[in-house]
């Protein structure tokens, strides 16, 4: 695993499989989910605020499904990388 934080009072390790915004792509178009997750919040007070839980989400959680049918393709892809550039992306 690789510890990605340290202090005295708390050891964080992740052994997930970050992805790029192309392959987070990708795999949404195929009809896979991805898990993201908001980026570390360092300023946090607490150090249990710094890192938040990670959710999975579909394409369907970005653009509705009459969205995703109506516009082009290249207007949808637009949408889902400005979407998904505000979270740390997994596998």
């Amino acid at each position: 695993m690789n510890k990605i934080y340290e202090s005295p009072t708390m050891v964080i390790h992740d052994d997930r499989e970050p992805l790029t915004i192309d392959e987070a792509l990708e795999l949404l178009w195929d009809g896979k989910l991805i898990r993201v997750n908001d980026p570390p919040d360092f300023s946090a007070e607490d150090e249990s605020d710094i890192y938040k839980g990670e959710f999975f989400i579909d394409i369907t959680d970005i653009l509705s499904r009459d969205v995703l049918e109506s516009q082009s393709k290249e207007k949808s892809e637009k949408a889902i990388r400005e979407f998904l550039r505000y979270y740390e992306i997994y596998r």
